[in-house]
């Protein structure tokens, strides 16, 4: 008994502590851009301003999250990303991308996580982030009430795009898969590797009860008329997808959110 309450307490003590969360100022505010709803809050180090912007694209395989922390110096340009909520389950898996603003004290970075991420967040209090050995928790008091007006900017996006925010609603489950299988170096045109042109392009993707996409069209251009191509017929020619589920469990048709980003391949 006492030789396991060592083990358990020698386990706690090598466990790396959590950060205290920091206190949010002022209030929840969303942002309706043209391709996106940012929902975002300032938080103050006393070493400078932490700003966070949570980017959920509705029925979407993918959930951005954007960190503006103060800094210079050099950085970790990529690398593996963690989030969890608190309360909630086991933190979920992604990936970042990072980087500094010439002549700016501040350091930006986007996390790239599944699009479940955040699912649970009204009810969360904090949210835990790594950013390879960088770890921040912060506290989101009244996260319900902004998620009501995110949610509004959401459906007023979906509507623009064609599609009524209602259809998730009559779903058991969303389509569901991994686009980023299709988009390899290989896939990569051969225009825009000529031209440097990299950038990111979201897709609205009809899909069938097969799993295939029926319909594609872009909503949100990477200025690249190459890449904007190429990401809808590579959706419509190689897209497989699990097709969504009615409320009875049926494979029904619906509609995919697909953010797609192209990075030039290393040569």
């Amino acid at each position: 008994m006492i030789f396991a309450l060592l083990l358990a307490t020698a386990a706690q003590a090598a466990a790396p502590a959590e950060p205290a969360a920091l206190v949010p100022t002022g209030k929840w505010r969303v942002e309706y851009a043209d391709t996106m709803c940012i929902l975002s809050h300032e938080y103050d180090t006393g070493a400078g301003k932490v700003t966070l912007a949570l980017r959920p694209l509705p029925m979407s395989t993918e959930t951005q999250v954007a960190l503006f922390t103060p800094g210079t110096g050099a950085i970790v340009p990529e690398g593996k990303a963690e989030i969890a909520l608190s309360p909630g389950g086991p933190p979920t898996s992604g990936t970042y991308q990072r980087f500094t603003p010439p002549n700016q004290p501040v350091r930006v970075a986007t996390m790239y996580f599944a699009g479940t991420a955040l699912d649970g967040l009204e009810k969360a209090t904090a949210i835990s982030l790594r950013l390879g050995k960088d770890a921040y928790r912060l506290a989101v008091p009244g996260i319900s009430g902004g998620m009501e007006v995110l949610a509004s900017c959401q459906a007023d996006l979906l509507k623009g795009w064609g599609i009524e925010m209602h259809e998730r609603s009559t779903l058991s489950r969303p389509a569901s898969g991994n686009p980023g299988r299709f988009f390899d170096s290989h896939a990569y045109p051969a225009a825009a590797v000529s031209a440097h042109e990299q950038g990111r392009v979201v897709a609205v993707a009809s899909i069938a009860v097969t799993g295939r996409v029926e319909k594609c069209t872009i909503v949100a251009t990477s200025k690249s008329p190459s890449l904007d191509a190429a990401t809808c017929a590579i959706l419509r020619t190689q897209g497989r997808f699990s097709p969504a589920l009615d409320l009875a469990g049926h494979p029904v048709a619906s509609h995919l959110i697909v953010p797609v980003r192209w990075v030039l391949p290393e040569s």
